[in-house]
């Protein structure tokens, strides 16, 4: 077997079709698809057992819910292929997309075939029928060796416009890098999990390949998901996530000088805290009731944002990053209320 798409499957009843429709016409025949149903309600496991039940390479694991995480590492534990794809049961994929991966693989046996990532770009699908292509920041082409390390592992954080998405899905990634590091994911992380597999797996890759245009992934965004609305415990979760970046980038950065490598892990953690920074600004303005200026003022001082921009300067290109950085460059009162009246302005239509 080639080729393991993963689909974690939680209360996907209305977009799981087509989902696996997508994946099961693949113009390519050499994979296998795992449906793990992480312990769904909505009639989710009812459509997943059909599929198993009619297709001789669809699998299907049942699990009690354990969240994202949790259904994706039990897919790849089941998983026999070369290669692994992730593909969220809200989202789908071009007929193309595995056979047009695969064509830049390695041949088996060869010096990278076991540690290196193909990536294709996406594109972002709103409800209202909106579309918007999203292209990884690298130019396209084969990474390996010094270029491999000075254009993307160096790079991999702390860019407005990622290097290469961190997400797990886009792309097929050779097995052995996911199993390798499992054991580094750290499942109490809901917010920007996939960085916990991805970012190590980068850090070992001997190869990544990047695709020119490409936009095979459709990812569907959804207004009223979890992800867009208040989350108390986001501050804890991202408090967590950048201890983990820099205990991977300390064990994984290729560099013998220990003080180097520390130095340079704490960079590129705090360059990435810039950019979570502003989703704790967006998770303030959601909250209802409470004292916005405050909150966010103390969530300034805490993760002491002010030196932070002042050691590593950055700039953000988008209408509304640019009202969010500028209340991390200057955590007034004005700024704040400012943001937050354009918010409920927004979500109030």
């Amino acid at each position: 077997m080639l080729i393991s798409v993963i689909v974690p499957v939680y209360q996907a009843k209305k977009t799981l079709k087509k989902c696996i429709e997508s994946i099961r016409t693949q113009s390519f025949d050499d994979y296998e698809i795992i449906l793990v149903d992480d312990g769904s309600t909505d009639g989710s496991h009812d459509i997943c057992r059909w599929y198993e039940k009619n297709y001789n390479n669809i699998k299907l694991f049942h699990k009690e819910n354990g969240g994202l995480m949790s259904a994706w590492i039990a897919g790849a534990n089941l998983s026999t292929g070369d290669y692994l794809c992730f593909v969220d049961s809200d989202d789908y994929i071009d007929d193309c997309m595995l056979e047009m991966m695969y064509c830049f693989t390695s041949e088996i046996g060869t010096k990278h075939h076991d540690s290196e990532i193909i990536c294709c770009n996406h594109v972002i699908e709103k409800h209202n029928g909106k579309k918007r292509q999203v292209k990884n920041a690298a130019p396209c082409g084969e990474y390996i060796d010094e270029n491999l390390y000075e254009n993307i592992k160096l790079k991999i954080l702390g860019n407005y416009h990622r290097t290469i998405t961190m997400s797990r899905c886009m792309k097929l990634i050779s097995r052995f890098l996911v199993m390798k590091n499992i054991s580094l994911c750290d499942q109490s992380i809901v917010m920007g999990e996939d960085v916990n597999i991805m970012l190590p797996a980068m850090m070992d890759a001997t190869r990544i390949y990047i695709m020119d245009d490409a936009f095979y992934y459709h990812y569907t965004y959804a207004e009223n998901s979890m992800v867009h609305k208040y989350n108390p415990a986001l501050t804890e979760n991202i408090e967590l996530l950048l201890e983990v970046v820099y205990n991977i980038l300390v064990e994984k950065l290729p560099m013998d000088e220990e003080t180097i490598k520390r130095e340079t892990a704490w960079e590129m953690r705090e360059k990435e805290k810039i950019f979570l920074f502003m989703l704790l600004i967006k998770n303030e303005l959601r909250r209802s009731g409470g004292d916005v200026v405050s909150n966010v003022q103390k969530l300034y001082r805490q993760f002491d944002i002010g030196n932070t921009l002042k050691k590593y300067p950055t700039r953000v290109d988008s209408f509304s990053d640019k009202l969010l950085f500028a209340i991390e460059k200057n955590p007034g009162t004005f700024n704040i209320n400012l943001a937050k009246i354009m918010y409920n302005l927004k979500h109030s239509n």
